[in-house]
């Protein structure tokens, strides 16, 4: 009985630590970006939205990949935060006057690609 006991406790425990792992969810979101200055910009943007576990940008795709807590934060939070930033996304054009104070090397509309590491 007493072992019996146990294993329902311990098949809780396994249930309770599933749901809050599963409390988190992946997304993906198109941004349009160019440089290594860009994916910093873009990643502090969202990772300064509370509910963010984490965020990277690939250069390469334009994709954001975030693993976020959905009750907390959503994709079009983010994709607001990131157009005030400059940064059109597949959900929310960049606001113009944050878009035209980006660094000229981060002018993505002239669809030029400026790869490089964390900065220029």
């Amino acid at each position: 009985m007493f072992f019996m006991g146990l294993a329902t406790v311990a098949s809780a425990q396994a249930e309770n630590d599933q749901a809050k792992s599963s409390k988190y969810e992946t997304i993906e979101l198109k941004v349009k970006g160019v440089c290594g200055m860009c994916k910093s910009r873009i990643e502090t943007a969202v990772y300064d939205l509370k509910g963010v576990k984490t965020a990277s940008w690939d250069l390469e795709t334009d994709v954001l990949t975030a693993v976020i807590h959905p009750k907390k934060v959503t994709r079009q939070e983010i994709a607001q935060k990131l157009a005030e930033r400059g940064h059109d996304n597949e959900l929310v054009k960049a606001d113009t006057t944050a878009y035209q104070e980006l660094p000229g090397c981060c002018k993505y509309n002239d669809g030029v690609k400026k790869h490089g590491g964390g900065g220029h």
